[in-house]
Parts: structure tokens; sequence; C-alpha cells
């Protein structure tokens, strides 16, 4: 831009620019000033050089005199400019002004000296070719600033009224550096997060001391519920979760194993063929407990075994073969992605808590040819390869390799009582309580028929009056209960939150939340 004002002049004019924006958030006086310029009201405008000013020379002289002064004054100077109006508001600004109060054939008609005033007051081109410059400067941060306050004040063609933001009207440094802080700030964030999640699963392993909920005794089930040979000391740390081989819960789990290969094998010479007495999985899901032991005479012994397995539901569980035309023959390995897989042939049932009682899954194993994995059917990374209306058939959470799963309706309740602050620890122990009180209905009930057997209705033939004890709530050999630990809650939950985003995150920002009864509620939890 030419100008027709000394050195001198100019440099005075910068040291009044100079001492305006000195302070820090001095921008929208500038922009004041500057819409001020040319008024009686004195101030900075009353000193630019040749005396008479207006809002188009105040820029002109601004945009040269912009190269000279520090960084912090150049970034001032730059956003003073978003306070001005475009050129399109002062038009309909002045034409609303002018008529107003006018009548006749001259109503709204202007003067030629107010066409001057409102040309003197337009500021699009002069705002356009300041930012221009100014993303010519050496300072990155200047052209950066600039060429945002350009996209933000202009479309391609015009001046944008609105503030809509038009990324195509940023400067090509603006749009280097935006898009260089987006992807860091995406990358802090990201590395932030997996930083917080792996604190988050430390603080669980300390506040848990098992993660797997699989046994706790001298105990070496392994994930089939066989014997693990290595019997290390980790092993014999964990609980017992499933039933001892020869107990009354094992040999009735025994007997559905068996009419399901029944079944299976009714065209083969196998010794499980035939139709008798046989349960085709197919079209099989659920299987109640038969039996009523009060009702039946315990015979010439008194046993709990009824007493034990009138309680046990089994749940079928083969999507391949239950689901035939929407699961393909070669299923997904969960661990290498290869469709090289079959049904390896084996067979096992898992325990799973289901509110007030234990039931258990009768599953297959699939093993890959590929990367030799073996892996049950009902594991969550399993279920999750299967197609969507086949994985929402199974009503069911496996989060671990080992240990026990929980029924999903009691955790979408969890998900529920975040939002009013209970916690796994309270949900395990309403849960547990709930099997405790069935476990007492059922030992109760077995005591009373004992009462009956001895005293009221006694058998003829008897072979001991000493009758069996019931078995304590959590023994393998006998009831088969497990008691809920919170861990197992923690888990199952983060495998559910994988796809319908963090009930946690619902719970911090409800009305509920605050700090201090967040870490009660872990004091609790740890104490428990």
């Amino acid at each position: 831009m030419s100008s027709s004002h000394s050195p001198g002049d100019l440099d005075v004019f910068l040291s009044l620019i100079e001492s305006r924006l000195r302070a820090d958030f001095t921008s929208p006086d500038l922009s004041r000033a500057i819409i001020a310029a040319g008024s009686t009201s004195g101030g900075l405008s009353s000193a630019l050089p040749g005396g008479e000013s207006s809002p188009s020379k105040f820029l002109s002289l601004l945009a040269q005199v912009l190269h000279k002064p520090a960084k912090p004054i150049k970034l001032r100077a730059l956003m003073s400019v978003l306070g001005l109006d475009s050129d399109e508001v002062i038009e309909r600004s002045a034409s609303a002004s002018s008529g107003g109060l006018s009548f006749g054939s001259a109503a709204g008609a202007r003067q030629p000296d107010d066409n001057d005033e409102i040309e003197s007051r337009k500021t699009d081109a002069i705002v356009w070719q300041l930012l221009q410059d100014a993303e010519k400067d050496g300072e990155m941060w200047v052209r950066v600033v600039a060429g945002i306050i350009k996209g933000i004040m202009f479309t391609t063609n015009r001046r944008d009224v609105d503030r809509h933001c038009d990324p195509a009207c940023r400067g090509e440094t603006a749009k280097q550096e935006l898009d260089k802080i987006t992807t860091e700030v995406l990358e802090k964030v990201v590395e932030s997060s997996s930083m917080a999640s792996s604190k988050l699963l430390k603080l669980e392993q300390k506040l848990q001391p098992s993660l797997d909920d699989d046994d706790e005794d001298d105990d070496f089930d392994n994930d089939d519920g066989g014997v693990n040979e290595d019997g290390d000391e980790r092993s014999k740390s964990r609980r017992k979760c499933y039933p001892v081989v020869g107990s009354p819960v094992h040999r009735y789990l025994d007997g559905i194993h068996t009419r399901v290969q029944r079944h299976l094998n009714r065209g083969s010479n196998s010794e499980l063929q035939g139709h008798h007495n046989s349960i085709n999985i197919s079209d099989t899901f659920w299987i109640a407990p038969k039996g009523n032991p009060v009702g039946d005479s315990f015979g010439t012994t008194a046993k709990p075994d009824s007493f034990y397995t009138a309680r046990v539901f089994v749940f079928l569980w083969d999507p391949m073969l239950q689901f035939p035309n929407h699961v393909p023959s070669k299923v997904t390995c969960p661990k290498c992605g290869s469709t090289n897989t079959k049904c390896d042939g084996g067979w096992n049932f898992r325990p799973f808590h289901w509110f007030d009682r234990i039931i258990y899954i009768y599953h297959r194993f699939v093993a890959c040819n590929g990367c030799g994995a073996r892996c049950p059917t009902v594991r969550a990374d399993f279920i999750s390869k299967l197609p969507t209306l086949v994985a929402e058939q199974f009503p069911f959470t496996l989060p671990s390799e080992r240990g026990p799963g929980l029924y999903d309706p009691m955790i979408s309740m969890m998900k529920l009582f975040f939002t009013e602050g209970i916690m796994w620890g309270k949900f395990a122990k309403v849960i547990n309580s709930l099997q405790s009180s069935n476990f007492a209905r059922n030992h109760v009930s077995y005591l009373d028929s004992l009462d009956h057997w001895l005293t009221v209705q006694p058998s003829l033939f008897v072979e001991s009056r000493v009758p069996l004890p019931f078995s304590p709530q959590t023994s393998q050999e006998g009831y088969c209960g497990i008691k809920l630990r919170p861990s197992l809650g923690i888990h199952s939950c983060h495998s559910s939150w994988g796809k319908e985003g963090t009930a946690l995150h619902l719970y911090i920002h409800s009305n509920k939340f605050s700090w201090q009864g967040l870490l009660q509620q872990i004091h609790a939890e740890q104490s428990y």
C-alpha cells in the first residue's frame, strides 16, 4: 500500500498503537478506536497524521506499520479487525437511518456527502489486504493468526456476515499449523487415555487380589475343567468353581452331556448313538432342573444329592449347529482372524452367575489350524466374531480365560446403578446375599425332609439312619455355590462397554457423583 505520510508521522502513529496494545486483552479497545475514527470524540483517532480521519484511513495507516512492531503487538492488532462491521452491515445501517423519518419523493435518498461518509466507513477491502500481507510476515504465528482470522471473516467470494468459518480462506501456514496442532492434541489424548487405562487396571489389581475368578484353594482345574499338569503356585491360589468329578452336580451334568452326544452320534457306530432319552441341541437352549426332592422320599438312605441338582439350570450353546443359516461352517479364530478352524470335539460346562443361583453352559471348543489356538465358544472374543443376530442370542458375558461368567441383565442393572452411586462391591454383596438365602432355603428344606423321613413317615427298609450332612455353600463336592467377586463384574463391564460406551462416564457426569464418594466406595470395596 502506498503512503502519502512521512516516516516520522508513521512512527508517531506506530507509537500510539504500541502504547494502546501493550497490555493483554486490548484488541477490543483498538476495534472501538477504529470504528470511532473520524468522530469528534478525540482519543487515538484525533492524533492521526493528516488531521482528518476515518475507519478506512485508520486501517490503511495500520497496514503500513504492521510489519514493524513486536509479535504480541502484531497479533493484538490483527485480532482487533474481528470487531469491525462488514460493508454489507454498514450499507444496511445507513439505508435504515436515512429512510427512517423521510416523506415524499425524496424519502430514503442519500446526499453526496452521506455517500462519502459511508464509503469511508467501509473496510472489507483494506482488511482483506492487511490479512493477505500479514500472511507473508516473518513470524510464524502472525501468519497463522492472519490465516485463521481471514477464514473467520471472509468466504471464498465475499465478506462472511454470519461469521461461518470458511477453511478455504485460511492461509497455507494456518492450515498446516492447525492440522499439526490437532494431530498433536489427538495423540496426547490417546496417550493420556492409554496411561489412565493402565493406571486403572493396576488399581483394580490392587483392590481385587484375583482377577481371573477361577479358584482359590488347592485346585488344579484348568480352562477345560481338567487337571493342570504343572500344578504351580498360581493355580493353587485360585478358588474352586467346577463340580468335582463324581459329585452329584457333576453326575447330573455328565448325564446331560451323554444325552446331547446320543443325538449328535445317532447315525454313527458310537456307543452314544441312538434317539432314546437324547437331547437335540439344534433346537434346545434351556434345560430346566428335574425332580422334586421335597415330594420324593429318601428311600433307604437320606442324602442331599437331589437338593443339589434340583436347582441346576443348563444352557446349551453351539452356534454352528443352532444357527446353521447364519454362522459359516468355518468360524473366525479370535486370536489370528483365520477362518481355517474346526470343532475339535471337546465339550465342557462353564459356570455362570444368574442372580441367586449358578447355572452351567454346555459348549464346545473351536481349534485354529493356523495359530493352534483353542477357544471355547462362550468366550467374549469368540462371541464378538459371530454375526450380530447370533451373538445377541447369547445372554451372557465371559470376560476372562478362566472362572465363571455373568448374566448380561445383571451387567445392565449395574450400569444403571452407577448413576446412583452403587459400585460393584455393593452389588456383589446383594447377589451373594441372594445366593446365601437360596442356599439356606435348600438347607432348611433338606433338614425338614429329614425330620419327616425319620419321625413322621419312616421308611420300612433303611440302610442307615445317620443322614449325610448338607455341604457348605461353596463346596464343589456338594452344593457347588460360587461367590460373586466384584472383579468379575468389572471385567464383564469392560467387555460390554467396548460397544456401548462407558457407563462410568455417565456416572461421573451425573449430579450423583463426587470424588469423595468415589473414594469412599473404593475404600469400601477394598475392605470387602
